[in-house]
Parts: C-alpha cells; structure tokens; sequence
C-alpha cells in the first residue's frame, strides 16, 4: 500500500479488497467497468494497482504503472467535477468507453492515450461551458481572480486543476455565505415569532405557529451547498428578494411611537406637512448604500429643533430635513439608550429605499421603495397622515439566474427594526394615555 494513504479513510470497499488474495481481486475485476476500476486505482493504494497491473487483460491496456497513473490523474480530476458519476452528456464513444467491462473494452480499441485525451477534453469543454453570469458571480467570492483558460483545445492538467479549484472554492464560499445568512433568518424569526412573515405572504394576518418557516429556512440553509455545475438553484427564492418583512401593523407602530416619543438626540419639529419635505438624502438613497442626515446629526451630536422649509443646508453643514417627524404640541422626549436611539436611525435611513450592492449588474436600475405613506418614504411616496396607512412594499423579480446571497446591509437594517420595537414593547414608563403606556398600547394595537 502507498505510504501516502491512510487506510483508516479509506471506503470500506477498498479496505475490504486489500484482505483478498491476487486471483478474487482478479476476478472481481473481471465484471467491473473500466470507470469502476478507475475508481479503484485512484486511491493509489499500491496492492490494488499491483492486482490491475498484472490482470492478464488490464496489463495490455495499461503496459505500467506510469500509463495507469496519467488516466488516473485526469479521471481524479473528472470524479470530482461530475459526482463521481458518468454523465449523460458525455460523448457516446467515452461514455462508452468508461462503462465497458474488460470483456467488452478489447472491440473499442482502447489505448491509455486516447482516454485520457478523451477525459482531457470532456473536463475542458465542460468548464468552458460555466456560463458568463456564473463566473461573475463566483469571482466576487474568489480570492484569487478566475480567468478563462487560454488554450481551452488541449489544456495541461495543472491549468485545469487550478481553474477548478478556484470555482470550486469560489462557489464554497458563496454557499457558506447563503447557509450562515439563511440560518440568521431563521433566528430572526424564532427571536420574533410574531413579528415577521415570508415576504411573498400577501396576508397580514399573524401566523400564531411559525415552527414550520423556521425549519424551512433551517433546512434551506442545510440545502443552498450548491454545486459548481449544478443547475438546479436550490433556495432562489429566498435570495431573489429579501424573504422576510415585518407585518405593517409594527411599522405603523413604529411611527406612532417615535412621532409621540422622539429621541432627543435627532429630534425635527416640523411644521409643514411632511409629504411637502424634500430631503438632501434622497438622492443619495437612490444608490441604495447611503448614509442619511439622521448618522450624521447623531454622529455630531446635534439636535435640529426648527428646520427653516427650504433647501438651503444648515449652518454646520448638515442636513436638518427629514429627520424625525414630530408632533410639536404632542412630542415628548424620550430618553433612550444609546444602542436604540442607533436602530431607529438606520430604520429612518433605510426607510425610503432598499439597499443595493453598487458593485453588482443591477447598481444603476430604477431605486426599490421600501414603504409608502410614511413621514420617511421616498418622495412620490411619502405621507404624514390621512386614509393611507404606512406600510412595507413587496416587490416581483423574474431573476432566473443564480441570485447573490442577501446583501448583508439588509440584514442589519431588519434586525435594527426588530430590535427598536422590541425597546418600545416595554416602554412601561412612558404613558400613550392617562390610562394606558406605550407598552400597553403596543400589546393591545399588535395583537
């Protein structure tokens, strides 16, 4: 046996035909095809290739050990690619010759050079055939750039191996991305039961079970371990858009609570009507990725109490629109920590439009809303009020193609909400009524 195996992970199959005298190992090979006995020499374990060397009809097919290994070293290369398997789309003359027996293989007249040249360019013409969206893709994933083979007709070994690997790693790295992010969903959704629904749901009707959406996502993410070649695209629709959203009734509850109890920190006492208010960051959340007036208030520590209504800058240089909407004869101040006054800054910022990758084919498309009919919206869909009540905006995508995972600026925008709310659920010292506070509000307006 080679020195360089352990037989301890070798299959079962292997460390049972290493017990076998010569003369079985011989007739077993007698009924195997010559991709099983491929198969067998590619684990390099000295006594089995020393049985097909001196097999009275493999030793004419593979003159040495020399022969054996360079039909071996493209056969590794083409098992892992493929499954281990003979795939369907083969030429005929190799699919053929690979499932032949020893009985069969002497009428094709086979000789070592012509499967391997045969392996050669099945490897070749199949990684050629990787399409261009799929390389894009995985390039982004890649820590090493993947560029296309220059003599794709008759490519050394090494080139090929390298080119495969580095798809190989690149699509690792995508699925460990989509199965972490997935399994973050479903945590999200455990963490909040009630809070979210499959984006895709057209009900806003509160699922009282949603142990089975978990598992979905669980078992999605045990799932998306998609292979290079593969075809198929195993959870699209969890990537083609974001899958989760909250139902409206909490965005509504949202707004309610930080248009009577703004954070000091970034309140805006507005005087005109807030569908009238023209933000400086509107144009900036068109790129999807912007950072709003409200990072930049809070960042200088600044509190804007009355906004001139024009479009002229503050003094200090920072936007003092479209902040936080406040009532001036109802809003009270509202002292929260640190870390939530930070959620509901990149809830408003987000508001408006949802966040894209800048770096990706669809960058420079229409912006995508995120809501409608709140203070917060983007311009042609903003609203401070009347019969419209605020709420999320889903969108349709006929994306076929392998989508991104999800863009990681999303994930923190819902949790940034999530977290807000579940600050405001228990806001037991802040009174909505003479009777009734914020936590009591929220408990009786969210079920």
């Amino acid at each position: 046996m080679s020195e360089s195996v352990d037989s301890q992970v070798l299959p079962a199959i292997i460390r049972s035909l290493i017990s076998f005298p010569p003369d079985l190992i011989h007739q077993i090979l007698n009924d195997l095809p010559i991709f099983k006995i491929l198969g067998l020499a590619a684990y390099d374990v000295r006594y089995i290739n020393d049985c097909i060397l001196s097999h009275i009809r493999l030793r004419e097919f593979f003159p040495s050990q020399a022969h054996l290994s360079s039909v071996c070293s493209f056969f590794k290369l083409f098992t892992d690619i493929f499954h281990g398997r003979v795939p369907a789309s083969l030429s005929t003359y190799l699919s053929q010759a690979l499932q032949a027996t020893i009985a069969t293989s002497h009428r094709m007249d086979l000789t070592p050079e012509y499967l391997t040249r045969q392996l050669r360019l099945s490897i070749s013409h199949t990684l050629r055939q990787v399409g261009g969206h799929r390389i894009s893709l995985l390039a982004s994933f890649s820590p090493t750039p993947i560029s296309p083979l220059t003599n794709w007709e008759n490519p050394t070994l090494s080139s090929l191996q390298l080119y495969w690997t580095t798809l190989k790693h690149a699509q690792h790295v995508l699925n460990e991305i989509k199965s972490s992010q997935l399994r973050r969903l479903a945590d999200l959704m455990t963490a909040h039961p009630h809070m979210l629904k499959m984006t895709m749901d057209p009900s806003q009707e509160r699922r009282r079970n949603v142990a089975h959406l978990v598992g979905y996502l669980n078992q999605s993410a045990k799932n998306v371990h998609v292979h290079v070649l593969d075809r198929r695209i195993v959870a699209r629709s969890l990537f083609i858009r974001f899958p989760l959203v909250p139902y409206d009734r909490y965005l509504r509850l949202f707004l309610k609570v930080i248009k009577r109890y703004p954070p000091k920190e970034i309140c805006v006492a507005h005087t005109e009507p807030a569908a009238e208010i023209v933000s400086h960051d509107n144009l900036a959340m068109d790129q999807g990725n912007a950072t709003g007036p409200l990072s930049n208030v809070l960042t200088a520590g600044v509190t804007v109490m009355e906004p001139q209504p024009s479009l002229t800058p503050a003094s200090d240089g920072l936007s003092t629109f479209n902040i936080v909407y406040c009532e001036k004869s109802r809003s009270t101040h509202y002292l929260y920590p640190a870390v939530v006054v930070q959620n509901i800054v990149n809830v408003i910022d987000g508001m408006a439009y949802v966040y894209r990758d800048t770096s990706s084919l669809l960058a420079h498309s229409s912006p995508v809303i995120r809501t409608k009919y709140t203070p917060y919206s983007a311009p042609n869909f903003r609203s401070a009020g009347g019969l419209m009540q605020p709420m999320f905006v889903v969108h349709e995508s006929r994306q076929k193609v392998e989508p991104p995972p999800l863009l990681e600026k999303e994930l923190e925008w819902l949790t940034a909400f999530l977290d807000a709310c579940k600050f405001m659920s228990g806001m037991e010292d802040a009174k909505w009524t003479s009777r009734e506070t914020v936590a009591q509000m929220w408990k009786r307006m969210s079920d």
